[in-house]
């Protein structure tokens, strides 16, 4: 059952609480892979290709990176603690399209542990349009635009092989600095958002023997620190659609709203226009994410082309009881929950 959770008594002082504007003319979120780090990647790739390492055979343990490894480790201390986002550029694409998938999931294995992402046991996803978008297709496989969402894991890398000829801009936030705007301008409303939860659909990807549904806050302050979930469409589909969940209050309705507007501000976002080889790596507890629609090239081998890989990560401090909620109904025989399937709403 849901219960009342505290809320920050102020605007959170945070290095994730970032505002776009001042992050553009930054480069210090941005990592240049040199020629001794590419020698590596390709080097640890051979090894798991000679000995046909399946995705889930692969880690650091056999994925050696001696001097890029503690790099990526850095790195990814800052998305989970720091600023809550980063970008790898000049990952080398010049290899079979095995060998690319195996050097990328490698080197995200020394960020974090590669999860499972949906029902078919999949580690690591195409993003790309694969058929006509209608409401039964997964929006990551649509050109269509994606509002601003997280993924179900602790943080999710995204790897671009090609980029579409128009638009596909990934555009990410601060859910952080979203929060402390809404506790500037509107408390009472930020209050029911960390207060009352909200409902969203399993959309059959959920746990046998249990409900079709689960609920989430989208703002959580837990043990001083802030987690955050957010999906809009699913949100309002599940309240709408279902009957079986309550109807959504008035200041859950002018939450989403404002919401929505903090969000299109044109100070507070920040864009990646993805070039081959960049890597995005974000931190989905404080970082939302959302996509601009595109169009493709003609010739299939040049439509935009995404790899993802959801991580887990084992130094990250207890979740709120919303996030738990939902892992441990997923967790089966002692395994950790964490590292079981969870959907996704986009990218």
């Amino acid at each position: 059952m849901a219960f009342k959770m505290p809320m920050p008594d102020g605007p959170i002082a945070s290095p994730s609480a970032w505002i776009g504007a001042e992050q553009r003319g930054q480069s210090d979120w941005i990592y240049e892979l040199d020629p001794r780090d590419v020698d590596e990647l390709e080097h640890a790739a051979d090894g798991v290709i000679s000995s046909s390492l399946d995705f889930a055979s692969i880690s650091p343990r056999n994925f050696q990176l001696p001097t890029l490894g503690p790099t990526l480790k850095a790195l990814s201390r800052d998305v989970q603690f720091g600023r809550g986002f980063a970008l790898i550029r000049g990952f080398p694409l010049e290899h079979s399209a095995d060998r690319v998938e195996r050097m990328y999931y490698g080197l995200m294995s020394h960020m974090g542990l590669p999860i499972e992402q949906n029902s078919s046991a999949e580690r690591l996803i195409h993003v790309r349009n694969e058929q006509s978008y209608d409401n039964s297709v997964r929006s990551y496989k649509s050109n269509h635009n994606l509002t601003y969402h997280a993924d179900w894991s602790d943080m999710v890398g995204l790897a671009c092989i090609h980029p579409a000829r128009e638009g596909g801009i990934s555009r990410i936030i601060s859910a952080v600095t979203v929060s402390n705007t809404l506790f500037l301008e509107n408390r009472d409303v930020l209050e029911e958002l960390y207060n009352i939860p909200f409902y969203m659909d399993w959309k059959g990807e959920g746990p046998k023997k249990q409900l079709p549904f689960y609920w989430i806050r989208i703002f959580s302050w837990f043990d001083g620190r802030f987690y955050s979930y957010y999906a809009n469409r699913v949100i309002c589909d599940t309240h709408r659609q279902r009957e079986d969940v309550p109807k959504l209050t008035k200041k859950q309705e002018r939450g989403l709203e404002l919401i929505e507007e903090i969000c299109q501000r044109s100070n507070l976002p920040l864009d990646m226009e993805f070039q081959p080889g960049d890597i995005q790596l974000l931190n989905n507890y404080t970082v939302w994410h959302s996509r601009t629609n595109y169009v493709d090239f003609d010739e299939p081998e040049k439509k935009r082309h995404l790899l993802r890989v959801w991580l887990a990560q084992s130094a990250t401090a207890p979740l709120p009881p919303d996030f738990t909620n939902r892992y441990e109904m997923l967790g089966v025989d002692g395994v950790c929950p964490r590292l079981k399937t969870f959907p996704s709403s986009g990218d």
